[in-house]
């Protein structure tokens, strides 16, 4: 990996509610934009080719969004070594059909290096042979920034998306 420094923006917001629940609201969820570009549109140019070879052809990217209460589980002992998500790594993006990250993911693991935070390792749960050539190095100043996105409010401690999923 060189030694460029690449700029992590977390972007949180809420889908649009079911037809038959249009009174409900919505978790927030997360997505990803590094050097202002959104990582899932990589992620989907990534997986074309292997997507197309599946059978039946699968959609490269078919992937939702995960809520910001389980994101912040994740990051939270991300960069810990020997946590789950340090050995893992992190559930970027869920199932479109079911929503649980488990179902269908792409993951990737973070580690510290001196004053930087790698982005690395980028795999799929259930496609070993799907690989992402891609990681990226942001500053610890920049990353814990956009970590403090995941943040809940302790007024919406229990009834909030901390508890969605």
């Amino acid at each position: 990996m060189e030694n460029r420094i690449d700029m992590l923006e977390l972007r949180l917001y809420r889908n649009p509610p079911p037809d038959d629940a249009p009174e409900r609201k919505m978790p927030l969820v997360v997505e990803y934009y590094i050097n202002g570009s959104c990582l899932l549109d990589l992620i989907r140019e990534i997986e074309s080719p292997f997507a197309a070879h599946e059978t039946p052809p699968m959609k490269p990217g078919d992937y939702g969004h995960n809520t910001r209460g389980y994101m912040a589980l994740q990051f939270s002992t991300a960069r810990k070594p020997g946590d789950f998500y340090y050995d893992y790594g992190v559930e970027l993006y869920c199932c479109s059909g079911c929503g649980d990250p488990g179902c269908w993911s792409v993951l990737c693991r973070f580690r510290e290096d001196g004053d930087c935070v790698l982005m690395t390792d980028f795999h799929h749960n259930h496609r070993d042979n799907w690989q992402y050539p891609i990681s990226y190095r942001f500053t610890k100043e920049n990353f814990d920034a956009e970590m403090q996105k995941l943040e809940i409010p302790s007024d919406k401690c229990y009834n909030d998306e901390k508890f969605l999923r």
